[in-house]
């Protein structure tokens, strides 16, 4: 079951002299067996 979505910032290698981040929404899904929330890899 879907429960949102979380923002993450990623830092990667940079280009040059300039640092590079990736902003990325990771969807949240929840357990029905044990309740539990986590994030979709």
């Amino acid at each position: 079951m879907k429960k949102g979505k979380t923002p993450q910032l990623f830092r990667t290698l940079p280009i040059g002299m300039k640092r590079v981040f990736i902003h990325l929404e990771v969807q949240r899904i929840e357990c029905k067996e044990c309740l539990c929330l986590k994030q979709v890899r």
